[in-house]
Formats: structure tokens, C-alpha cells, sequence
């Protein structure tokens, strides 16, 4: 492996990672509720060291979308709207890299029958990002596909 470079060095980069409010609301939907209901984290990572703690920092975040986060939602849309925002404008910033996450596990799609059965394999039609990670179940319920879209950029490479 090649050294990074000066410009590579340091270079931040953010991670997204969407939540279902469903089950996190007081008191939780009922499972046959519908319409989208989320939000996401998007934390900053500058240097090698914060990466190590990639993990534990994401589900800390995770964690703080919580009741209360529901309720503010729920009782300033105002609040949410900036909220939304001061969180995406953490994935502009110039130079910035930016990997999502998204975790589709639990939504009952090897259940659905449109008439021909239920389906053998599901997966996503369109990939649309990239440097993203979707989780879904396997059929049996009993495992987590990972489809990973990258972004091969020569600047990416030391990632």
C-alpha cells in the first residue's frame, strides 16, 4: 500500500446512518402502520484516531433518537427542520467524504405476495449513492445481506 498523501492526510470524512422513529416513539406505531418516519446521524470523523470508535459513536448517536427526539419532532416542526439541516450541512463542507448507511432489516419483504408467491431474493433495484451500505435480511430471516456501493476515487483508496 502507497503512503498518503499530504492532501489525503487528516482529510475528514462523515457517516450517515438512517433510523426508523417508528419504535422509537411514546408510545411506539403499531407494526402495520405506514408512511416513512425517520431520521438520521450524521457524525464527523477527522483523523485515524476518532475512526477507531467508529462504531460505539454511531450507536451512541443512534441512541440519542430516542422518545424525546420523537417528541420534539412531533411538537416543533420547526425545531426538526433545523435540526435536519445543521446535520446535512456537516456532509457539505469542501472535501469532505461522506458513506452512508441504511438498514432495511425488519421490513417483512420476503412476506409480500403479489400473487405469484412470495419471492425467492429481494434487493435493490437502484443503487443511489455512492460509498453507501444497505442492510437487508436474508430470506430466512436468520442473516444481514450487506450491499456496498464504493466509490473507487484514487483519493479514497487510504480510507
Amino acid at each position: 500500500m502507497e503512503p498518503k498523501s499530504a492532501e489525503q492526510e487528516g482529510k475528514p470524512y462523515t457517516v450517515l446512518f438512517t433510523t426508523n422513529l417508528r419504535k422509537r416513539r411514546v408510545p411506539p406505531l403499531h407494526d402495520h402502520s405506514f408512511g416513512n418516519m425517520y431520521s438520521f446521524v450524521n457524525e464527523v470523523f477527522t483523523n485515524e484516531e476518532e475512526s477507531r470508535g467508529f462504531v460505539g459513536r454511531i450507536k451512541s448517536a443512534v441512541r440519542r433518537i430516542n422518545g424525546e427526539f420523537v417528541g420534539k419532532i412531533e411538537s416543533d416542526g420547526d425545531w426538526y427542520s433545523k435540526h435536519i439541516e445543521d446535520e446535512a450541512m456537516k456532509s457539505f463542507v469542501e472535501g469532505m467524504r461522506n458513506i452512508n448507511f441504511s438498514r432495511w432489516c425488519r421490513f417483512d419483504f420476503y412476506n409480500a405476495d403479489f400473487g405469484w408467491g412470495r419471492p425467492v431474493w429481494t434487493s435493490i433495484v437502484t443503487m443511489p449513492h455512492e460509498n453507501s451500505v444497505f442492510l437487508l435480511d436474508t430470506r430466512g430471516l436468520d442473516g444481514i445481506e450487506a450491499w456496498v456501493i464504493v466509490c473507487l476515487k484514487k483519493t479514497w483508496l487510504s480510507l
